[in-house]
């Protein structure tokens, strides 16, 4: 995994507030906020994937997300299957994996 968070990066991201399904999706903006939960922030290219609990993206599915909702595509994933069949993310309260 990169150890930056970028624009155009695929990543996997659960809609309705993490409730959904995990879909891959690219990144088409990104801010970071000062807070944890905030929808503006500053427009950047690049953030470490640690800060990402602060970040507010865009992605090509014409919807935005924060970014406790998304996770990095690991390199070997297959680019045709379902999310479920490579991803760790987990749908909000669920148990660890």
């Amino acid at each position: 995994m990169n150890e930056n968070l970028k624009v155009g990066d695929t990543v996997w991201c659960r809609g309705s507030w993490g409730s959904e399904a995990p879909q891959r999706v690219t990144i088409t903006h990104l801010e970071l906020c000062v807070c944890e939960g905030d929808k503006y922030g500053v427009p950047v290219a690049e953030l470490p994937w640690a800060d990402k609990a602060r970040a507010v993206v865009d992605m090509d599915n014409g919807h935005w997300a924060y970014g406790s909702h998304i996770e990095p595509v690991p390199k070997d994933a297959c680019p045709v299957c379902e999310p479920e069949a490579h991803a760790t993310v987990q749908r909000v309260g669920d148990e660890p994996v």
